[in-house]
């Protein structure tokens, strides 16, 4: 797979780097000091089977912050009030509308492991956008009708929840297999104002907006392999498939990464993750087909204790 990176990208990442570096500067070295200062132990009294791994594996709780440059797509249908004899094309809101395509995304997440076996995790990330554009071509939204040459603002928003209970079946010797089931809380919500023509053949400005709330169950799994005390690798995947409630489709969340442990509670990490939703709603305020993607590369900064 090959990755192109204009100026826009290459800024994105030199500027999360300077954050990552500005952060680490303030957290990391008084760190780095304390353990310089500990006794280091003799190689030879470690059990084979008591070999370090990194830390992430050893303690109850793992939080991270960081930035997702994700390329995204938002491709929607929104049904009026009289379903139309053709199904309608979907609205491309980064084509149509000129929508920026690759924002940068805040991500949080967090995990518990309340009991032995048990874990409790969670993960957050969100985008808002704002476009406007002259139409190409004509869009039809709910009951209206936006006409070639028409000025038009849109906008688009969605906020993910992920939630998910796991159970550890293995953890041994730097390996830590985890089967996990949950949910994705979809906030997803689009907009469209401008010149319109209205069900009655009239034009005047109008303004619409589709938005539902999706909980969306998943199964899903995590691998995590640590090859010494300073590496951690995680692969991770949920998936669904099914007719629940507003929603009939499928979701894919998958993610892998890379961490490393700069000091005894912090570590630095980056990976590549991959979300997709493609499905039917079925909701009061909207009645259409989505197809929504986020995917790109991740920075992040870690903590475990």
């Amino acid at each position: 797979m090959i990755f192109i990176f204009d100026r826009r990208w290459k800024a994105k990442i030199k500027n999360s780097i300077q954050l990552l570096a500005l952060l680490c500067s303030v957290l990391v070295i008084p760190y780095a000091s304390a353990e310089e200062e500990s006794p280091e132990t003799d190689v030879s009294e470690v059990d084979v089977h008591d070999v370090p791994v990194h830390n992430a594996l050893e303690t109850r709780i793992f939080a991270s912050v960081g930035g997702f440059f994700s390329t995204r797509s938002f491709n929607v249908t929104v049904e009026g009030s009289v379903a139309p004899q053709v199904p309608r094309q979907f609205v491309d809101f980064e084509s149509d509308f000129n929508a920026d395509d690759s924002p940068e995304l805040f991500v949080a997440e967090l995990r518990w492991q309340f009991a032995e076996k048990w874990n409790l995790g969670l993960q957050y990330f969100s985008s808002t956008r704002n476009a406007r554009a002259v139409l190409e071509e004509t869009i039809e939204w709910d009951d209206l009708v936006f006409d070639v040459g028409a000025d038009i603002r849109a906008g688009t928003h969605v906020d993910i929840t992920r939630i998910v209970l796991s159970y550890n079946f293995i953890r041994k010797g730097g390996h830590d297999l985890r089967l996990a089931g949950g949910l994705h809380w979809l906030e997803m919500g689009a907009s469209i104002s401008g010149e319109a023509t209205l069900g009655d053949g009239s034009t005047a400005f109008a303004s619409n907006r589709a938005s539902a709330s999706l909980p969306i169950p998943n199964v899903g799994a995590v691998y995590q392999y640590s090859p010494s005390a300073k590496w951690l690798m995680t692969i991770r995947a949920d998936w669904f498939s099914a007719s629940v409630g507003e929603y009939s489709g499928s979701i894919w969340n998958t993610m892998a990464s890379a961490n490393y442990q700069v000091a005894k509670h912090i570590g630095l990490g980056a990976g590549y993750q991959f979300f997709q939703i493609d499905g039917t709603v079925d909701a009061d305020k909207w009645r259409g087909d989505l197809k929504v993607r986020f995917d790109g590369p991740f920075l992040q900064l870690t903590g475990f204790w």
